[in-house]
């Protein structure tokens, strides 16, 4: 019995540290928003389209990150709430999960109408 236990400890072990990644979520946030803050800030002083374009890419990407967060915090503070319960019937998991995704779309429809 022991070694099933163990068994099933050393497979689930990898699966966790995974889907934590060891970060601090709120930590995460605050370095996601001060890098953003920061490349936001310097958006002006860029001097080629190619810079902007780049800076543009990197604060969606840092926005991106954060909802992401914020979704995986959602999702594991309050995985008993569902749609039946909102006040809103809403499924607010799945309306950021198609959130993200239609970001990522809008993301490489931009990069394909901007000039390289």
């Amino acid at each position: 019995m022991r070694v099933i236990y163990a068994t099933l400890i050393l497979m689930l072990l990898p699966a966790l540290s995974m889907a934590h990644g060891g970060k601090d979520p709120v930590k995460e946030l605050e370095k996601n928003h001060d890098r953003f803050t920061s490349t936001q800030h310097a958006f002006d002083q860029l001097a080629s389209d190619e810079e902007r374009i780049e800076s543009l890419e990197l604060q969606a990407d840092y926005l991106q990150r954060n909802v992401l967060i914020v979704r995986n915090l959602l999702a594991a503070d309050y995985p008993h709430v569902k749609a039946g319960m909102s006040k809103y019937k809403l499924d607010y998991i799945d309306i950021l999960d198609d959130s993200l995704k239609e970001f990522g779309v809008t993301l490489k429809q931009m990069k394909t109408t901007l000039p390289e």
